[in-house]
């Protein structure tokens, strides 16, 4: 009966006990998911007898002791994850058999030693490799850099060492959190890094963030020693000077932060009160007055709210639709983004300001390679307007239809097929799961080399409110409506 199963799905129960070791009987299995339920005891060695296994999910259960070596056996395993158990002991060096893996989630368990150098025969990872929340120890192992397809590294909370230049060389890198472990030195010079929100690298005391690149920190190799040994051989000879100089330092920059205040303010006022809000009716503009433009970054950001509202004007719209109106904005720091200007979402008749940035919030974090990337978003009383990538090539519906480019088949399969990944990712993947509810040819987007973005995921449920009766309305292009959308 076991030898012709192929797939075993029984996650998401009350199941407890332990896991048999007869599973390794089911030599045929393919997928195995176990997860969130009340599982006890070892992963028991059978496992390795699964030869034909694709995905083993054992997480979210009450697993403990150390992983067996015959994970290694699992020669055509693409997802496994064991994340949110009580495993312990170090990571079988093992793991480096399974050359086909795709996705290793390991986070959330009690594992410790370092990470083996077996990591790096894993090339095929892309989806992801976690090893968060765990305490593992020692430096990055070089072989890191053979990861060159990987999207989504995390390491966070654990207590790593060393450097994180081996990190610089994964350019596919679309998600990286190091943050609290014991990192030392520079950042590496990658665009990685560079657009790196300082949450991802928290709590490396050591670490030379850019911003102390040409400062005193010790940590970013100033020779700190030095300088107070040559100031302690005159420090009785020029201590009366230096108490002075520190309180003309520190007027200094008192004055320096007070011309500061008054500027923002004159700005303010002037924005504000002169001009008026350029979005608001002249009914609600000394109501709307009291609440000033905010923006909220996902990722490190080279110009300001001002920038992206000075770019709003008709002459750079480059389409609407159901959620709203974009823009082309060219920020004089030569970059391109798209803005797209939402629609005014209600609940209940007013404005809820904070679930939508909630709902926001969560569309912010994912990185995908085949999604657009969101930037970040601006908002006040009346308006909330949302800073993707600029994607030359429009969306398909406008290459097939308006422009009416004749797109080879193999482009047009890579297009399908990019597509299909992004929202594979949204419906499966992600966490929350993301239901896009308006798939259409105009969602997704081209770059410069025809490859297909998702563009919109989410923004159905924030056009109705983001409320929770989000899911029981009619959201989406008439065409294009999602059929899970509809009930009974």
């Amino acid at each position: 009966m076991l030898k012709n199963l192929v797939f075993l799905d029984i996650a998401f129960n009350d199941l407890s006990g332990s896991i048999p070791s007869e599973i390794g009987n089911a030599s045929a299995l393919q997928l195995l998911t176990l997860n969130a339920n009340h599982l006890t005891g070892t992963l028991p060695v059978s496992i390795g007898n699964l030869a034909r296994l694709q995905t083993l999910d054992v997480s979210d259960n009450n697993l403990e002791g150390p992983l067996p070596q015959e994970l290694g056996n699992l020669g055509e395993i693409l997802q496994l994850s064991i994340s949110d158990n009580g495993f312990m002991g170090p990571m079988p060096t093992s793991l480096g058999n399974c050359q086909q893996l795709e996705l290793l989630n390991m986070s959330r368990n009690h594992l410790n030693g370092s990470i083996i150098h077996e990591i790096g025969k894993l090339a095929s990872l892309i989806s992801g490799l976690d090893l968060s929340w765990n305490n593992l120890t020692g430096p990055l192992p070089q072989e890191l850099s053979n990861l060159v397809s990987l999207q989504l590294l995390d390491l966070s909370h654990n207590s790593l060492t060393g450097s994180l230049e081996v990190l610089g060389q994964l350019d596919s890198l679309t998600s990286l959190n190091v943050s609290f472990n014991d990192f030392t030195g520079a950042l590496p010079d990658s665009s990685v890094f560079r657009n790196l929100p300082s949450s991802d690298v928290l709590g490396n005391p050591g670490l030379c963030l850019p911003d102390q690149q040409n400062s005193a920190n010790t940590s970013c190799g100033a020779s700190g020693s030095g300088q107070s040994s040559a100031a302690g051989g005159a420090s009785n000879h020029h201590s009366g000077h230096g108490k002075a100089g520190t309180t003309i330092m520190v007027c200094l920059l008192f004055g320096f932060a007070l011309l500061i205040l008054a500027g923002g303010c004159f700005l303010f006022y002037k924005r504000y009160w002169i001009y008026g809000n350029p979005f608001s009716s002249s009914s609600d503009a000394q109501d709307s007055s009291t609440w000033p433009w905010k923006l909220t970054p996902f990722q490190k950001l080279t110009f300001t709210v001002d920038d992206v509202l000075d770019s709003l004007v008709e002459l750079n719209i480059i389409g609407s639709g159901f959620s709203g109106v974009v823009y082309k904005a060219e920020m004089d720091g030569g970059e391109t983004i798209a803005v797209k200007k939402l629609w005014p979402a209600t609940v209940g008749g007013e404005r809820n300001y904070d679930v939508f940035a909630a709902e926001v919030d969560t569309l912010g974090r994912i990185r995908h390679r085949n999604i657009v990337r969101l930037l970040g978003y601006c908002s006040n009383k009346e308006l909330n307007l949302l800073m993707y990538d600029f994607l030359p090539n429009g969306s398909l519906g406008e290459v097939l239809h308006e422009k009416r480019r004749n797109l080879n088949w193999e482009t047009r399969y890579n297009i399908c097929l990019g597509a299909a990944q992004g929202l594979a990712y949204l419906h499966h993947d992600c966490v929350p799961a993301i239901l896009h509810r308006d798939v259409k040819s105009n969602n997704i987007l081209l770059d410069s080399r025809y490859e297909a973005f998702v563009a919109d995921f989410g923004l159905a449920k924030l056009i109705d409110g983001a409320n929770s009766k989000a899911m029981s309305k009619v959201a989406g292009s008439y065409g294009y409506i999602a059929p899970g959308v509809f009930q009974g």
